[in-house]
This record gives C-alpha cells, structure tokens and sequence, in this order.
C-alpha cells in the first residue's frame, strides 16, 4: 500500500528534520522552477563561461544548508517565488562580476579568429591532441597493426606515412587492389584514417 504524499507543511517540516527523501521530494517539486529563473536571468554572453546547472546546484546548495522553515512559507507558490529569486540573485551576482568589470568583461571578449590573430584560420594555434588522446590513438593504432600479418602491417604503415595506394603496393611488392583490400578490412576493424 502506497504511503500518501506528505503535505506541503509536512514535506517542509521533513526537509528541516533532515528526513530521508525529503529534499528528494522537494527538489523534484521545485527543480523547474529554480532552472526557468536560472536560464531567464543569464545573458547569451556568459552562457559559454557558465552551466546553468552550475546555477542550480548553487541555489540548492544553499536551500539545504539552511533548510526553509514552513512558518515562513504559507503557500508552495510562496516557497517557488523565494527559490526563482535565490536563483535570480545568483545569476545576477555573476553577470555583475563578469559583464562590465575590467577583470573578468565578457563583452571585451572576442574569439581569436574574430580578432584577426589567426589570419584566414579558423581553429586554435594549437591543433594538435592532448598527450593523453595521443597516447590512446597509438595505442589503438598499435591494436589494429596486431590484427594483421606483416605485410598488410607495412601496407597501413605506408598509407600512413602519405604514401599513394600505388606507392605502397610498389614497396609491399603487392598489387594496388591487395592494397585497396588491407584498407577495406582496416576500415571495418574501426580504422577510419590509417
């Protein structure tokens, strides 16, 4: 049999006591409430520097540290006004720290394409991967060279290092479709640029 859900005195008196699920319950009753606000009071601008459930996790952190008291709040509207203007105030200190102060001026931000220090490129100075992808990129490079035999090995290496189908099949001592059939079966084995 179903316990009846508690009222909204009770599940606020339950938060204040620390019960289990409480702030479960209340979270899952006013969680849209405190992202709508968030998500109304953030500028496009700051959208790439700040997470919206960073805002949140903020509001909710501070509504379980010092939990509502139900004298407080006679109402569950009462309670979801008080919540959107936590999450207000949230955001509005953030957007006053970052939009208009010479340290952290978002507006003063352009991308570096934009502002004419990448000429005619698009992408970052620095393209290449972290040394932790390249690790896992050899390391998977090293897993598909084991599943061939030596000479379709020497066959991928050299297709690797930019030589032509051709050129390849010429120092394997294979012909050009051996070569177009190593690449087939690599490209199924989850090589796509061998």
């Amino acid at each position: 049999m179903d316990t009846p859900e508690p009222s909204f005195e009770e599940l606020l008196a339950d938060v204040r006591a620390g019960r289990p699920g409480a702030a479960q319950r209340l979270y899952d009753l006013y969680a849209g409430h405190v992202m709508r606000a968030v998500r109304l009071r953030l500028p496009g601008r700051l959208r790439s520097r700040f997470d919206s459930l960073d805002f949140c996790q903020d509001v909710w952190a501070s509504i379980f540290a010092c939990p509502p008291d139900p004298d407080n709040f006679a109402t569950p509207e009462k309670l979801a006004a008080f919540l959107m203007r936590v999450a207000q105030n949230k955001v509005n200190m953030a957007v006053r720290q970052h939009i208009g102060t010479q340290k952290h001026d978002a507006a003063s931000e352009v991308p570096l394409a934009e502002a004419g220090a990448l000429p005619g490129r698009q992408e970052p100075l620095a393209p290449d991967p972290t040394p932790s992808a390249a690790l896992a990129d050899r390391d998977a490079w090293d897993r598909l060279l084991d599943r061939f035999p030596p000479v379709h090995r020497r066959i991928l290496v050299l297709l690797r290092e930019g030589r032509t189908q051709a050129e390849a099949a010429a120092a394997a001592g294979v012909t050009t479709r051996t070569v177009q059939r190593v690449l087939a079966q690599a490209e199924q084995q989850g090589a796509t640029n061998p």
